[in-house]
């Protein structure tokens, strides 16, 4: 398949979820208004962080092995060595959620009786990390046809049923909904799975210690990458909820999900081509690469930003209702954060996909840390403008920061640096 292709098909993909996702929140912002959908947010934000490391967090790796794997066998004696860890993280990440359901649920949804999304999000564990493990591979071998329709048939039909749910039975049914957004997408991802990979011929591979040992690296590097940040989010969720109120939680969060949903297109294409192109290159021509593919990417977040600013006010009523046009003060802020993290995000997968998966985690942790500390320090003087204010001032020092490690990484490899035209291996394209 072209490189064209695929990445249509990828974009195409995040469309579909994202005019679903979008409909949905439509939906719920008008059932129940600023103050429930800042309440759903809070759930969906919780919900994601154990679901980005359903299964262990192995995506990055399973993603990069496989894709640089000679043959079905050595593909599959990757997904053989990750098997154990899914299964732990499954017990444990489910125990987990039953605790903070016990003793933590009231910091999480501050004067809210909503702890109970929690069970639901323990419950579902084990089959959306087996899932996250299918989409992986599928995204490894190439499968892009089938990987986005996994995802984005998954999505559309999660969507829905959260509809119903919030129509039959009101908030609490559109609330375990969401909590449990990413199991259809992983139920099809393992019905995909099927048609590309025999289990039978996972479980006869053979198991080699060493790769579990390595995936474990790029699981505990995921722990860290998509754990800090959405937890220093929930933190300064519930924080302004106390002091400002879950409206304008509500209004800030509107605009947070435009970008989300945006944003997933660029995710999509960092970690579902640029990595496996990455991946599958000789080491001195992936800078050349990183260039091409990063130049596209960040071109068509400029036109994307440059209409969405523009067209603010009318995005945010069809998006969600003429209640929500105040937030469009929110939008220029959001957009600076999400632009300098793109830019930053470029650099993190070329270091993802020389085996640096540390690289990654020490990113996010970054970028939490600088958030939290910014949004303690300029809440009593910017009020509900500080999550976004704080988003893009730990974005830029990102960009800088990881502008100077790679500048660092390649000066220290000149004979690379010199011969970064190079041509790719024969037959990796």
């Amino acid at each position: 398949m072209s490189q064209i292709a695929s990445m249509t098909i990828l974009v195409a993909m995040v469309g579909l979820r994202t005019g679903a996702l979008l409909a949905l929140f439509k939906f719920l912002a008008t059932s129940f208004g600023p103050e429930g959908f800042g309440q759903l947010s809070q759930i969906m934000a919780v919900a994601a962080v154990f679901y980005m490391i359903a299964g262990g967090g192995l995506t990055n790796g399973i993603v990069r092995n496989v894709a640089a794997a000679p043959d079905r066998d050595k593909s599959a004696s990757w997904l053989k060595a990750a098997l154990p860890i899914v299964a732990i993280f499954a017990v444990a990440l489910a125990a987990a959620a039953l605790a903070i359901w016990l003793w933590g649920s009231s910091f999480l949804f501050p004067e809210q009786d909503m702890g109970y999304v929690l069970l639901a999000v323990g419950l579902a564990q084990i089959v959306v990390g087996a899932g996250n493990l299918a989409l992986a591979y599928l995204s490894g071998i190439g499968a892009i046809r089938t990987f986005a329709a996994a995802n984005a048939g998954g999505t559309i039909v999660a969507t829905g049923l959260i509809a119903v749910l919030a129509l039959t039975t009101g908030f609490r049914g559109a609330a375990v909904g969401v909590a449990c957004l990413a199991l259809a997408p992983a139920l099809l991802g393992l019905v995909a799975f099927g048609r590309h990979m025999d289990w039978k011929v996972v479980w006869d591979a053979a198991f080699v210690r060493r790769q579990m040992g390595e995936l474990l690296q790029y699981s505990g590097s995921m722990f860290l990458a998509a754990g800090a940040v959405p937890l220093a989010l929930v933190y300064m969720r519930a924080d302004l909820a106390e002091s400002i109120g879950w409206k304008q939680v509500g209004l800030w969060q509107s605009v947070a999900r435009i970008s989300d949903a945006y944003m997933q297109v660029f995710g999509v294409l960092f970690m579902n081509y640029l990595l496996p192109q990455l991946a599958r290159l000789p080491l001195a021509a992936r800078g050349r690469r990183l260039g091409e593919i990063a130049i596209v990417i960040l071109g068509l977040f400029l036109v994307g930003a440059a209409v969405f600013l523009a067209f603010s006010d009318t995005v945010l009523r069809l998006a969600f209702s003429s209640t929500f046009r105040t937030a469009s003060v929110y939008v220029a802020p959001q957009l600076l954060g999400d632009g300098l993290k793109l830019g930053a995000l470029a650099f993190v997968y070329y270091f993802v996909a020389v085996g640096r998966a540390s690289v990654q985690a020490g990113a996010e942790v970054l970028v939490a840390v600088v958030m939290v500390v910014a949004y303690v320090v300029l809440l009593p003087r910017l009020g509900a403008l500080t999550p976004l204010v704080s988003y893009a001032i730990a974005s830029s020092v990102l960009l800088l920061v990881m502008a100077v490690v790679y500048t660092r990484h390649r000066l220290r490899q000149p004979r690379l640096a010199a011969q970064d035209g190079d041509p790719p291996r024969k037959g990796m394209m």
